[in-house]
Protein backbone atom coordinates (compact mmCIF):
# COMPACT_ATOMS: atom_id res chain seq x y z
CA UNK A 1 0.00 0.00 0.00
CA UNK A 2 2.73 2.20 0.48
CA UNK A 3 4.76 1.60 -2.68
CA UNK A 4 1.92 2.25 -4.46
CA UNK A 5 1.21 5.41 -2.41
CA UNK A 6 4.48 6.60 -2.86
CA UNK A 7 4.35 6.00 -6.87
CA UNK A 8 1.18 8.07 -6.94
CA UNK A 9 3.17 10.94 -4.79
CA UNK A 10 6.10 10.62 -7.57
CA UNK A 11 3.91 10.95 -10.22
CA UNK A 12 1.58 13.86 -8.54
CA UNK A 13 -1.05 12.10 -8.28
CA UNK A 14 -1.70 12.29 -4.59
CA UNK A 15 -2.98 14.95 -2.61
CA UNK A 16 -4.16 15.42 0.95
CA UNK A 17 -6.96 17.20 2.13
CA UNK A 18 -5.21 19.65 3.55
CA UNK A 19 -3.34 20.20 0.01
CA UNK A 20 -7.05 20.65 -1.22
CA UNK A 21 -8.07 23.20 1.05
CA UNK A 22 -8.20 26.76 0.26
CA UNK A 23 -4.98 28.89 1.03
CA UNK A 24 -3.20 32.03 -0.09
CA UNK A 25 -2.22 32.80 -3.54
CA UNK A 26 0.51 29.87 -4.38
CA UNK A 27 2.73 32.29 -6.30
CA UNK A 28 3.23 34.78 -3.36
CA UNK A 29 6.29 33.41 -1.85
CA UNK A 30 7.86 33.77 -5.36
CA UNK A 31 6.76 36.92 -5.48
CA UNK A 32 8.63 37.33 -2.23
CA UNK A 33 11.93 36.51 -3.06
CA UNK A 34 12.10 38.38 -6.67
CA UNK A 35 11.48 41.25 -5.07
CA UNK A 36 13.98 40.66 -1.87
CA UNK A 37 16.57 40.25 -4.24
CA UNK A 38 18.05 37.83 -1.61
CA UNK A 39 20.38 34.85 -2.92
CA UNK A 40 18.16 31.40 -3.03
CA UNK A 41 20.37 30.09 0.54
CA UNK A 42 19.57 33.12 2.16
CA UNK A 43 16.14 33.68 1.45
CA UNK A 44 15.69 30.05 2.09
CA UNK A 45 16.67 30.38 5.66
CA UNK A 46 14.38 32.90 6.26
CA UNK A 47 11.24 33.52 8.36
CA UNK A 48 8.67 33.91 5.09
CA UNK A 49 10.35 31.00 3.43
CA UNK A 50 10.51 28.60 6.87
CA UNK A 51 6.72 29.43 7.91
CA UNK A 52 5.28 29.40 4.08
CA UNK A 53 2.26 26.87 3.56
CA UNK A 54 2.94 23.55 1.84
CA UNK A 55 1.52 24.75 -1.35
CA UNK A 56 3.66 27.97 -1.60
CA UNK A 57 6.75 25.96 -0.62
CA UNK A 58 5.77 23.53 -3.73
CA UNK A 59 4.79 25.91 -6.16
CA UNK A 60 8.15 27.62 -4.93
CA UNK A 61 11.14 24.88 -5.15
CA UNK A 62 9.30 23.25 -8.36
CA UNK A 63 10.39 25.84 -10.60
CA UNK A 64 12.31 25.87 -13.91
CA UNK A 65 13.79 28.97 -12.99
CA UNK A 66 14.24 29.18 -9.61
CA UNK A 67 18.59 30.10 -9.25
CA UNK A 68 19.42 27.76 -6.66
CA UNK A 69 23.36 27.42 -6.78
CA UNK A 70 22.95 23.13 -6.85
CA UNK A 71 19.80 20.74 -6.76
CA UNK A 72 21.11 19.73 -3.31
CA UNK A 73 20.67 22.91 -2.06
CA UNK A 74 16.90 23.13 -3.13
CA UNK A 75 17.05 19.37 -1.00
CA UNK A 76 18.68 21.45 2.04
CA UNK A 77 15.91 24.54 2.08
CA UNK A 78 12.95 21.95 2.24
CA UNK A 79 14.43 20.09 4.72
CA UNK A 80 14.77 22.99 6.82
CA UNK A 81 11.22 24.00 6.07
CA UNK A 82 9.95 20.55 7.28
CA UNK A 83 12.63 21.12 10.59
CA UNK A 84 10.31 24.00 12.08
CA UNK A 85 7.28 21.56 12.65
CA UNK A 86 8.44 18.38 11.95
CA UNK A 87 5.29 16.57 13.32
CA UNK A 88 2.76 18.51 11.24
CA UNK A 89 5.13 19.03 8.35
CA UNK A 90 6.47 15.17 7.95
CA UNK A 91 3.21 14.41 5.54
CA UNK A 92 4.11 16.98 2.83
CA UNK A 93 7.96 16.85 3.47
CA UNK A 94 7.19 13.50 1.72
CA UNK A 95 4.56 15.00 -0.58
CA UNK A 96 7.03 17.25 -1.57
CA UNK A 97 10.64 14.92 -2.81
CA UNK A 98 9.93 14.67 -5.95
CA UNK A 99 10.33 18.29 -6.63
CA UNK A 100 13.93 17.46 -5.74
CA UNK A 101 15.78 17.02 -8.99
CA UNK A 102 17.89 14.01 -8.19
CA UNK A 103 19.74 13.32 -11.26
CA UNK A 104 20.98 17.22 -10.71
CA UNK A 105 22.63 16.66 -7.44
CA UNK A 106 26.43 17.21 -7.62
CA UNK A 107 27.92 13.35 -7.23
CA UNK A 108 29.99 14.73 -4.10
CA UNK A 109 26.68 15.43 -2.37
CA UNK A 110 24.26 12.92 -3.22
CA UNK A 111 25.39 10.60 -0.67
CA UNK A 112 25.33 13.44 1.60
CA UNK A 113 21.54 13.97 0.73
CA UNK A 114 20.94 10.50 1.06
CA UNK A 115 22.24 10.16 4.82
CA UNK A 116 20.40 13.11 5.44
CA UNK A 117 17.19 11.20 4.09
CA UNK A 118 17.58 8.53 6.49
CA UNK A 119 17.40 10.90 9.31
CA UNK A 120 14.24 11.44 8.55
CA UNK A 121 12.57 7.81 10.08
CA UNK A 122 10.04 7.24 8.12
CA UNK A 123 9.29 4.06 5.16
CA UNK A 124 8.63 6.11 2.44
CA UNK A 125 11.93 7.88 2.71
CA UNK A 126 13.18 4.63 2.44
CA UNK A 127 11.42 4.19 -0.74
CA UNK A 128 12.67 7.50 -2.10
CA UNK A 129 16.47 6.52 -0.99
CA UNK A 130 16.07 3.32 -3.42
CA UNK A 131 14.41 5.67 -6.35
CA UNK A 132 17.44 7.89 -5.77
CA UNK A 133 19.97 5.44 -6.27
CA UNK A 134 17.68 4.49 -9.49
CA UNK A 135 17.94 8.06 -10.83
CA UNK A 136 21.91 8.03 -10.43
CA UNK A 137 22.34 4.32 -11.66
CA UNK A 138 20.27 4.90 -14.89
CA UNK A 139 18.15 7.75 -14.64
CA UNK A 140 17.11 7.96 -18.44
CA UNK A 141 15.50 4.66 -17.70
CA UNK A 142 13.90 5.71 -14.75
CA UNK A 143 12.56 8.80 -15.96
CA UNK A 144 11.18 6.98 -19.02
CA UNK A 145 9.25 5.10 -16.58
CA UNK A 146 8.18 7.53 -14.22
CA UNK A 147 6.98 10.37 -16.65
CA UNK A 148 7.69 13.16 -13.68
CA UNK A 149 7.59 16.28 -15.52
CA UNK A 150 9.86 17.80 -12.71
CA UNK A 151 12.75 16.39 -12.93
CA UNK A 152 14.50 18.18 -15.62
CA UNK A 153 16.98 20.66 -15.76
CA UNK A 154 16.09 24.13 -13.83
CA UNK A 155 16.86 27.11 -16.44
CA UNK A 156 18.71 28.97 -14.33
CA UNK A 157 18.26 32.84 -14.47
CA UNK A 158 21.41 33.79 -12.43
CA UNK A 159 23.66 33.21 -15.16
CA UNK A 160 23.83 34.42 -19.20
CA UNK A 161 25.18 31.25 -21.46
CA UNK A 162 26.72 32.06 -25.03
CA UNK A 163 27.54 28.72 -27.39
CA UNK A 164 31.10 29.57 -29.17
CA UNK A 165 31.92 27.51 -32.72
CA UNK A 166 35.38 27.90 -34.09
CA UNK A 167 35.51 26.83 -37.61
CA UNK A 168 37.29 27.29 -40.91
CA UNK A 169 34.89 27.71 -43.93
CA UNK A 170 36.30 25.83 -46.78
CA UNK A 171 39.36 25.55 -45.17
CA UNK A 172 40.33 28.92 -45.05
CA UNK A 173 40.93 31.55 -42.06
CA UNK A 174 39.54 30.71 -38.86
CA UNK A 175 36.23 32.35 -37.97
CA UNK A 176 34.65 32.48 -34.34
CA UNK A 177 30.74 32.85 -33.97
CA UNK A 178 28.76 33.57 -30.76
CA UNK A 179 24.99 32.08 -30.32
CA UNK A 180 23.18 34.16 -27.37
CA UNK A 181 20.94 31.23 -25.78
CA UNK A 182 18.79 34.23 -24.41
CA UNK A 183 18.16 35.97 -27.55
CA UNK A 184 18.68 32.98 -30.04
CA UNK A 185 20.95 35.22 -32.08
CA UNK A 186 24.15 34.70 -34.19
CA UNK A 187 26.99 37.30 -34.01
CA UNK A 188 30.66 37.03 -35.60
CA UNK A 189 33.02 37.29 -33.41
CA UNK A 190 37.62 38.67 -34.09
CA UNK A 191 38.74 35.57 -36.27
CA UNK A 192 42.01 34.25 -34.87
CA UNK A 193 44.48 35.70 -36.60
CA UNK A 194 46.76 32.29 -37.06
CA UNK A 195 44.73 29.90 -39.17
CA UNK A 196 45.43 26.50 -37.60
CA UNK A 197 43.80 22.79 -37.99
CA UNK A 198 43.37 20.61 -35.71
CA UNK A 199 43.48 22.64 -32.71
CA UNK A 200 41.97 21.92 -29.24
CA UNK A 201 39.15 24.14 -27.66
CA UNK A 202 38.25 24.75 -23.71
CA UNK A 203 37.14 27.57 -22.01
CA UNK A 204 39.75 28.28 -19.43
CA UNK A 205 39.04 31.40 -16.49
CA UNK A 206 36.28 32.36 -18.87
CA UNK A 207 37.63 32.43 -21.61
CA UNK A 208 38.12 30.02 -25.08
CA UNK A 209 41.52 29.00 -25.46
CA UNK A 210 42.67 27.50 -28.42
CA UNK A 211 46.02 25.69 -28.18
CA UNK A 212 48.81 23.69 -30.99
CA UNK A 213 47.36 22.30 -34.08
CA UNK A 214 48.83 22.40 -37.78
CA UNK A 215 49.53 25.48 -40.00
CA UNK A 216 48.63 25.60 -43.51
CA UNK A 217 51.99 23.50 -43.77
CA UNK A 218 51.02 21.18 -41.72
CA UNK A 219 53.66 22.18 -39.07
CA UNK A 220 52.55 21.33 -35.82
CA UNK A 221 52.61 24.40 -32.98
CA UNK A 222 53.26 24.92 -29.77
CA UNK A 223 51.75 28.13 -29.61
CA UNK A 224 48.26 28.69 -27.56
CA UNK A 225 45.67 32.18 -27.75
CA UNK A 226 42.64 32.88 -25.81
CA UNK A 227 39.59 35.37 -26.64
CA UNK A 228 37.95 37.18 -23.91
CA UNK A 229 34.36 37.27 -24.48
CA UNK A 230 33.88 40.34 -22.21
CA UNK A 231 36.99 42.45 -24.03
CA UNK A 232 36.14 40.52 -27.72
CA UNK A 233 39.96 40.55 -28.27
CA UNK A 234 42.53 37.31 -28.37
CA UNK A 235 45.13 37.77 -26.57
CA UNK A 236 48.62 35.06 -26.82
CA UNK A 237 49.18 33.42 -23.98
CA UNK A 238 52.71 30.57 -22.82
CA UNK A 239 53.28 28.41 -25.59
CA UNK A 240 52.92 24.95 -24.90
CA UNK A 241 56.01 22.41 -23.37
CA UNK A 242 55.33 20.62 -26.59
CA UNK A 243 53.98 21.34 -29.96
CA UNK A 244 50.68 19.18 -30.57
CA UNK A 245 47.96 18.60 -33.18
CA UNK A 246 44.82 16.06 -32.66
CA UNK A 247 45.10 16.17 -29.04
CA UNK A 248 42.63 16.71 -26.22
CA UNK A 249 42.15 20.12 -24.13
CA UNK A 250 40.15 20.62 -20.58
CA UNK A 251 39.99 22.75 -17.47
CA UNK A 252 39.95 20.73 -14.27
CA UNK A 253 40.22 22.10 -10.67
CA UNK A 254 41.82 25.21 -12.09
CA UNK A 255 44.37 24.14 -14.61
CA UNK A 256 44.85 23.53 -18.24
CA UNK A 257 45.59 19.96 -19.66
CA UNK A 258 46.69 18.94 -22.98
CA UNK A 259 46.61 15.18 -23.58
CA UNK A 260 47.80 12.83 -26.06
CA UNK A 261 47.53 13.92 -29.70
CA UNK A 262 50.79 14.09 -32.16
CA UNK A 263 53.62 15.94 -32.32
CA UNK A 264 55.13 15.44 -35.79
CA UNK A 265 53.10 15.60 -39.02
CA UNK A 266 54.99 12.81 -41.04
CA UNK A 267 58.10 10.87 -40.20
CA UNK A 268 60.36 10.26 -43.00
CA UNK A 269 62.62 7.04 -41.96
CA UNK A 270 65.94 5.85 -43.57
CA UNK A 271 63.98 3.66 -46.44
CA UNK A 272 62.24 7.24 -47.77
CA UNK A 273 59.11 5.94 -47.12
CA UNK A 274 56.68 8.17 -44.67
CA UNK A 275 54.90 6.95 -42.08
CA UNK A 276 52.58 8.12 -39.41
CA UNK A 277 54.53 9.61 -36.47
CA UNK A 278 54.32 8.04 -33.11
CA UNK A 279 50.69 9.04 -30.99
CA UNK A 280 51.74 11.16 -27.64
CA UNK A 281 50.88 9.59 -24.06
CA UNK A 282 52.11 12.89 -22.47
CA UNK A 283 49.99 15.36 -20.78
CA UNK A 284 50.86 19.00 -19.95
CA UNK A 285 49.18 21.15 -17.35
CA UNK A 286 49.06 25.49 -17.26
CA UNK A 287 48.35 26.41 -13.52
CA UNK A 288 47.69 30.04 -14.90
CA UNK A 289 51.42 30.83 -14.87
CA UNK A 290 53.85 27.94 -16.02
CA UNK A 291 53.52 24.69 -18.22
CA UNK A 292 54.70 21.35 -16.67
CA UNK A 293 54.82 17.85 -17.65
CA UNK A 294 52.22 15.60 -15.91
CA UNK A 295 51.43 12.09 -15.45
CA UNK A 296 51.20 10.72 -18.96
CA UNK A 297 48.44 8.28 -20.12
CA UNK A 298 48.42 4.52 -20.16
CA UNK A 299 47.96 4.68 -24.60
CA UNK A 300 48.78 6.75 -27.06
CA UNK A 301 46.27 8.35 -28.09
CA UNK A 302 45.52 10.69 -31.20
CA UNK A 303 42.34 12.12 -32.45
CA UNK A 304 41.02 11.44 -29.20
CA UNK A 305 38.23 13.27 -26.76
CA UNK A 306 38.73 14.32 -23.48
CA UNK A 307 35.86 15.42 -21.13
CA UNK A 308 35.63 16.56 -17.35
CA UNK A 309 32.98 14.46 -15.19
CA UNK A 310 32.88 13.97 -11.64
CA UNK A 311 35.88 15.90 -11.12
CA UNK A 312 38.33 13.28 -13.46
CA UNK A 313 39.77 13.87 -16.64
CA UNK A 314 38.25 11.51 -19.52
CA UNK A 315 39.77 10.75 -22.45
CA UNK A 316 38.28 8.63 -25.01
CA UNK A 317 38.59 6.75 -28.05
CA UNK A 318 41.23 8.06 -30.65
CA UNK A 319 44.11 6.31 -32.89
CA UNK A 320 46.42 4.02 -30.71
CA UNK A 321 49.16 2.31 -32.43
CA UNK A 322 48.70 3.59 -36.15
CA UNK A 323 46.07 5.19 -38.25
CA UNK A 324 44.32 2.22 -38.70
CA UNK A 325 44.05 0.91 -34.86
CA UNK A 326 40.62 2.36 -33.56
CA UNK A 327 40.29 2.07 -29.66
CA UNK A 328 37.17 1.84 -27.90
CA UNK A 329 39.04 2.23 -24.38
CA UNK A 330 38.56 5.29 -21.78
CA UNK A 331 40.99 6.47 -19.29
CA UNK A 332 40.25 9.51 -16.44
CA UNK A 333 43.00 11.31 -14.41
CA UNK A 334 41.96 11.73 -10.94
CA UNK A 335 43.89 15.05 -9.74
CA UNK A 336 44.01 13.52 -5.88
CA UNK A 337 45.77 10.52 -6.89
CA UNK A 338 47.79 11.54 -9.76
CA UNK A 339 47.46 8.93 -11.79
CA UNK A 340 45.83 7.17 -15.09
CA UNK A 341 43.03 4.52 -14.62
CA UNK A 342 41.17 2.62 -17.85
CA UNK A 343 37.87 1.87 -17.31
CA UNK A 344 36.50 -1.44 -16.99
CA UNK A 345 34.02 -1.29 -19.86
CA UNK A 346 34.86 -0.05 -23.31
CA UNK A 347 32.82 1.85 -25.84
CA UNK A 348 30.30 -0.11 -27.61
CA UNK A 349 31.51 0.75 -30.85
CA UNK A 350 35.29 1.49 -32.24
CA UNK A 351 35.15 5.48 -33.20
CA UNK A 352 37.11 7.48 -34.93
CA UNK A 353 36.18 11.61 -35.68
CA UNK A 354 33.73 11.32 -33.13
CA UNK A 355 32.75 13.68 -30.38
CA UNK A 356 32.36 14.03 -26.51
CA UNK A 357 30.34 16.28 -24.25
CA UNK A 358 29.18 15.73 -20.38
CA UNK A 359 26.56 17.10 -18.02
CA UNK A 360 27.04 16.65 -14.30
CA UNK A 361 27.74 12.83 -13.98
CA UNK A 362 26.78 11.69 -17.69
CA UNK A 363 29.40 11.35 -20.95
CA UNK A 364 27.90 11.76 -24.19
CA UNK A 365 29.70 9.78 -26.74
CA UNK A 366 28.38 11.40 -30.15
CA UNK A 367 28.89 9.84 -33.82
CA UNK A 368 31.95 9.26 -36.01
CA UNK A 369 32.68 7.92 -38.64
CA UNK A 370 28.89 8.53 -40.60
CA UNK A 371 27.57 6.83 -37.19
CA UNK A 372 24.76 8.90 -35.81
CA UNK A 373 24.17 7.13 -32.50
CA UNK A 374 24.64 8.46 -29.12
CA UNK A 375 25.74 6.24 -26.02
CA UNK A 376 26.01 7.58 -22.67
CA UNK A 377 28.50 6.85 -19.40
CA UNK A 378 27.46 7.41 -16.00
CA UNK A 379 30.82 8.48 -14.44
CA UNK A 380 29.64 8.49 -10.86
CA UNK A 381 29.02 4.49 -11.51
CA UNK A 382 31.23 4.19 -14.04
CA UNK A 383 29.46 2.25 -16.18
CA UNK A 384 27.54 2.47 -19.55
CA UNK A 385 23.90 2.79 -19.48
CA UNK A 386 21.99 -0.38 -21.59
CA UNK A 387 21.76 -0.03 -24.80
CA UNK A 388 17.85 -0.67 -24.61
CA UNK A 389 17.23 3.03 -22.61
CA UNK A 390 18.89 4.69 -25.11
CA UNK A 391 16.43 6.97 -26.31
CA UNK A 392 18.04 9.23 -28.53
CA UNK A 393 20.05 9.69 -31.74
CA UNK A 394 21.06 12.33 -33.86
CA UNK A 395 18.91 13.27 -37.15
CA UNK A 396 21.48 12.98 -38.75
CA UNK A 397 25.03 11.89 -40.04
CA UNK A 398 27.80 14.28 -40.57
CA UNK A 399 31.50 14.25 -39.86
CA UNK A 400 33.99 16.82 -38.36
CA UNK A 401 31.16 18.50 -36.45
CA UNK A 402 31.84 20.32 -33.30
CA UNK A 403 29.61 19.01 -29.93
CA UNK A 404 28.30 20.48 -26.61
CA UNK A 405 25.55 19.88 -23.93
CA UNK A 406 24.06 22.86 -21.67
CA UNK A 407 20.72 22.97 -19.82
CA UNK A 408 19.40 18.85 -20.67
CA UNK A 409 20.29 19.53 -23.99
CA UNK A 410 23.33 17.62 -26.36
CA UNK A 411 24.23 20.37 -29.59
CA UNK A 412 25.82 19.07 -32.52
CA UNK A 413 27.24 21.08 -34.44
CA UNK A 414 28.29 22.42 -38.42
CA UNK A 415 30.53 19.63 -40.12
CA UNK A 416 29.77 17.89 -43.17
CA UNK A 417 26.92 16.11 -44.59
CA UNK A 418 27.43 14.19 -47.41
CA UNK A 419 30.74 16.17 -48.28
CA UNK A 420 29.08 19.15 -48.18
CA UNK A 421 29.87 21.48 -45.08
CA UNK A 422 26.71 22.86 -43.11
CA UNK A 423 25.17 25.23 -41.28
CA UNK A 424 22.68 24.00 -39.51
CA UNK A 425 23.15 23.15 -35.53
CA UNK A 426 20.85 19.97 -34.19
CA UNK A 427 19.88 19.51 -30.40
CA UNK A 428 18.77 16.53 -28.51
CA UNK A 429 17.25 15.83 -25.18
CA UNK A 430 18.72 13.19 -23.82
CA UNK A 431 15.72 12.16 -21.59
CA UNK A 432 12.81 12.54 -23.72
CA UNK A 433 14.66 11.85 -27.53
CA UNK A 434 12.90 15.39 -28.22
CA UNK A 435 15.29 17.23 -30.90
CA UNK A 436 15.11 20.13 -32.88
CA UNK A 437 17.00 22.57 -34.75
CA UNK A 438 19.28 26.45 -34.30
CA UNK A 439 18.76 28.95 -36.53
CA UNK A 440 21.81 28.68 -39.00
CA UNK A 441 25.02 30.51 -38.43
CA UNK A 442 25.75 32.91 -41.05
CA UNK A 443 28.58 31.36 -42.48
CA UNK A 444 29.61 27.43 -42.21
CA UNK A 445 32.38 26.71 -39.35
CA UNK A 446 33.33 23.90 -42.39
CA UNK A 447 34.74 20.73 -41.41
CA UNK A 448 36.77 20.88 -38.58
CA UNK A 449 34.58 22.65 -36.44
CA UNK A 450 34.66 22.82 -32.16
CA UNK A 451 32.22 24.47 -29.77
CA UNK A 452 32.27 25.41 -25.78
CA UNK A 453 29.64 26.45 -23.96
CA UNK A 454 30.94 29.97 -21.81
CA UNK A 455 29.00 31.19 -18.75
CA UNK A 456 28.48 34.45 -17.42
CA UNK A 457 26.98 35.62 -14.00
CA UNK A 458 23.98 38.01 -14.70
CA UNK A 459 26.48 41.27 -13.28
CA UNK A 460 29.25 40.82 -15.29
CA UNK A 461 28.74 43.03 -18.61
CA UNK A 462 28.77 40.76 -21.81
CA UNK A 463 28.95 42.83 -24.88
CA UNK A 464 25.31 42.26 -26.89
Amino acid sequence: MLSILFKSMALGFYQSPAQLAPSQDNNWLWREYQQSGMPFEVFARGEKFRYAEPRQIRCFLERDDLTAPSEDRVYYALSRWYDVEPRFRLQYFLEMLPVVRLQQVPYYEFESVLKHMKSVSNVNTKIFRREAIAYRQGFARHRAVTGNPNQGPRLSQGVRKFLYVLGAPNGERQSLQRYDFATGEWRAEENITDARKQAAVAVFNGCVWVAGGLTADNEPLYSVCAYDPVRQRWSMEMNMNEKRYGFGLAALDGNLYVVGGRNAYKVQPPSGIYSDPENLKTVGIYDGSAWTTGVSMNKGRYALEVVVACGRLYAAGGWGTSASSSLKSLEYYHPETSCWTLVLTDMRHVRKNFRIAAMDDLIYVVGGDRNHSIDEFNAFYQRWIPRRFRLFALRSIRDGFAAAASDGLVYVLAGLHHDLETKSFEYVNPVTGASGNLPESPEAPGGDAKAVVVTFPMHIPVPS
